[in-house]
């Protein structure tokens, strides 16, 4: 079986590109063909099988080629990693600057529905298959000038809820992974490490703690986390012991009902 990876040419994608490689082969996708390939050259150093895809993820025609490709090559995808994202430069709704909202929305919400309808079904005719969307606590909390970064995780997290009740019982599963704040060329825009700037070191997560937890949320140890929001920082083993049975909502994006009574949910 293979990992599709999106985003694999740098940063956290390259990071759990190379995790996953060690357990089997690897698919990287993105529009820069030379990142990919260098992510592919080290795959190959390790003794692994990798292929590097140049695609535009917000094309779908051209990601069903490349899906196809991939499979015909390396095999049927049995993970898909969603990490492909855009942050976009700021811009004020309020102002009546769209700015990158359509570009961020198709890459970062539009693109892993996309490559979800693609490869789900064979996942789900095998019985078998992981999802991870990569996703951030920014679509859970309000981050001004930023909307549609924001609009477009919060998106993601609910399209990951939404496919996890879809898919219950097919033994595949869909979780998010949020890495934190993470040192790549994203956070390096001008705009966003000015905003950043004064965040200390040790509020950011390193890449490999990103991949690490990437792997365990595919080896099918955690699947009860299915549907769920899970950060990089987490730990995994404690975070399932503390999930009881009246926690179904935990760890999803959900609406709260007002305190000491709410009609619309009484």
């Amino acid at each position: 079986m293979t990992a599709l990876v999106t985003g694999g040419g740098s940063g956290v994608g390259r990071a759990i590109a190379l995790a996953l490689a060690e357990e089997r082969p690897v698919a990287v996708l993105g529009r820069r063909a030379a990142p990919l390939e260098e992510t592919v050259a080290e795959i190959a150093g390790r003794g692994g099988r990798a292929l590097a895809v140049a695609v535009d993820v917000t094309d779908d025609t051209a990601l069903a080629a490349a899906v196809a490709r991939v499979e015909a090559q390396l095999g049927p995808v049995d993970v898909l990693v969603n990490n492909a994202g855009s942050g976009g430069a700021p811009a004020r709704l309020s102002d009546g600057d769209l700015g990158p909202l359509r570009s961020v929305l198709a890459v970062n919400l539009v693109a892993p529905a996309v490559l979800s309808a693609l490869v789900l079904p064979g996942m789900v005719a095998r019985g078998a298959g992981h999802v991870l969307n990569v996703t951030s606590l920014q679509g859970s909390r309000t981050f001004p000038g930023y909307v549609a970064y924001g609009a477009s995780k919060a998106g993601l997290m609910r399209l990951t809820d939404s496919l996890a009740a879809e898919l219950a019982g097919t033994g595949v599963v869909v979780v998010d992974l949020s890495p934190g704040l993470v040192r790549t060329d994203m956070t390096a825009e001008p705009e966003l490490a000015a905003l950043l700037a004064d965040v200390p070191d040790d509020e950011w997560s390193p890449v490999a703690r990103v991949a690490e937890k990437a792997v365990a949320l595919v080896s099918g140890r955690y699947d009860v986390l299915a549907g769920r929001f899970v950060h990089a920082e987490d730990d995994l083993d404690a975070l399932v012991a503390a999930l009881r049975p009246e926690d179904d909502d935990a760890r999803r994006l959900r609406m709260t009902p007002i305190a000491g009574g709410d009609p619309l949910f009484d």
